[in-house]
């Protein structure tokens, strides 16, 4: 194997790895599990995991300015002061991005490392994984026009369970979960993917995701998907 890629989504093969059982190199399997340990986010923690994305956002996007500072003022109510489970982020964690073995079909090498972070918020990881998923199925075209069902919790049986496990695994607060939808939002639009600045339906298809998970922050709920 080239290339022994640990990620925070992959729960089972992570836990097989950092127990032994794949006899990883132990300073990847030491890192690892000391990113999963928690710890209280203050301001410094904040601009690494989700300030920086959100900067980002605004410069690209001028127009969604406003309503990207009301999300970003509802994730940093969330987050600031709270235990989080902070892991190894890959940062465009899809299908396109992974090399399988021709003969187990397991998944051997994580490929484009470029937008990766030693430590980021749970679950990004899993959710490019479950959302590119269905864009590969033909089921969406866009991760914006997901955004909103997963918001409501609205998953499919299979995404759930493994939404679940995974945060159960690692230890993710259900209150924490839709912040970490909001910053998987920002992190797509701000750092991994570039709309068209001047194309209005982006622009509107955008600001209605945005809107959708501020809304859903500030009501204060946690996602159904992991309680």
């Amino acid at each position: 194997m080239a290339l022994v890629s640990v990620t925070d989504h992959a729960v089972e093969r992570y836990l097989q790895r950092v127990r032994g059982a794949l006899d990883p190199r132990p300073e990847i399997a030491g890192r690892v599990r000391r990113a999963w340990e928690a710890g209280r986010v203050g301001e410094g923690e904040f601009a690494a995991i989700a300030g920086d994305a959100f900067a980002a956002a605004e410069g690209r996007y001028p127009q969604l300015a406003s309503a990207l500072r009301r999300l970003r003022r509802a994730v940093h109510a969330r987050l600031v002061g709270s235990t989080v489970p902070l892991v190894w982020q890959h940062g465009d964690y899809k299908l396109e991005n992974l090399i399988f073995d021709e003969r187990s079909r397991e998944p051997a090498a994580v490929i484009d490392w470029e937008l990766a972070a030693p430590a980021g918020l749970p679950l990004l990881d899993l959710y490019y994984l479950l959302i590119y998923r269905r864009i590969t199925r033909g089921e969406a075209s866009d991760v914006l026009e997901l955004v909103s069902e997963m918001a409501a919790g609205r998953w499919q049986s299979a995404e759930a369970e493994m939404i679940a496990l995974y945060a159960r695994e690692v230890a993710v607060p259900a209150e924490l979960s839709t912040a970490c939808i909001a910053v998987f939002l920002v992190h797509h639009i701000g750092i991994r993917f570039a709309y068209d600045p001047d194309d209005t339906l982006a622009r509107e298809r955008m600001t209605s995701a945005v809107d959708v998970v501020t809304s859903e922050l500030e009501r204060n709920e946690p996602l159904r998907a992991i309680s």
